[in-house]
């Protein structure tokens, strides 16, 4: 916690500022997934050189490649972020199609599989679950999450959270 705060107390408040700026990979490495032109943006390198997380990076070789470029720039290591919504080397049904198992064991063994297989990657978080509770069909990310009961979603989006996390939820 000290050198935590010691760390957050030198940086300055532009500095705070980039910490929350998203960015996609693209901005590090033209071999990544690219989403959206870059020039129009008006992003500075300054900007891409002290920001907080990274979406879109696949591969550990690439994070490592990455990482180790910016930490000679920054003073605080970049999270790396993706859509690990039902898998990441092993795919797996789709939440939707998961819950109609019936059994959140086997939902949790799941995404046990997806957090060792993003992990051993390199990435440090993913946007999973999707714990809404589907009342409209057509919503467009309906299949991403585990029905419209509230009980059975949160038995599953139980299972999927303790999944991904493993040892880390006690």
């Amino acid at each position: 916690d000290k050198e935590l705060r010691e760390l957050f107390d030198k940086l300055s408040l532009r500095e705070k500022i980039y910490q929350l700026v998203q960015l996609s990979g693209d901005f590090y490495n033209d071999e990544v997934i690219s989403v959206g032109p870059k020039s129009e943006l008006g992003i500075t390198q300054d900007v891409v050189d002290n920001s907080g997380s990274v979406l879109n990076v696949i591969g550990a070789e690439k994070i490592r490649k990455i990482q180790s470029e910016h930490l000679k720039k920054s003073k605080i290591p970049l999270l790396f972020m993706a859509d690990v919504i039902y898998g990441y080397k092993t795919v797996f049904p789709i939440p939707l199609g998961l819950s109609s198992t019936w059994n959140p064991e086997l939902i949790h063994k799941a995404y046990q599989v997806i957090s060792e297989e993003s992990t051993a990657s390199g990435l440090h978080v993913t946007f999973s679950p999707v714990a809404d509770l589907v009342k409209d069909p057509r919503w467009g990310r309906v299949m991403e999450t585990m029905g419209e009961d509230s009980y059975l979603n949160s038995e599953f989006i139980k299972a999927i959270v303790t999944g991904l996390q493993g040892n880390c939820s006690s």
